[in-house]
């Protein structure tokens, strides 16, 4: 299981957006806006070589999905 990314999760709650790394996790941290919430997931999958960012729709589907970890640093 070694070579599976590292997935953060930007799911909808109520008032907000929380950041989790995985499902049914606790959340990493929880922003007002999902603009923050997916910075916020984008820092912490900076920390592994291998990451992704879900992002999620208010009704839970998945809006987007990419790759930010290390692996990914260009320069």
């Amino acid at each position: 299981m070694a070579n599976e990314p590292m997935r953060y999760h930007v799911e909808p709650i109520e008032g907000g957006w929380k950041v989790t790394p995985g499902p049914d996790s606790q959340p990493e941290s929880v922003h007002e806006s999902k603009y923050e919430a997916i910075a916020a997931a984008e820092h912490c999958a900076r920390k592994h070589t291998m990451a992704e960012v879900v992002v999620h729709r208010r009704d839970g589907t998945v809006e987007q999905q990419h790759s930010v970890g290390a692996e990914h640093r260009t320069g």
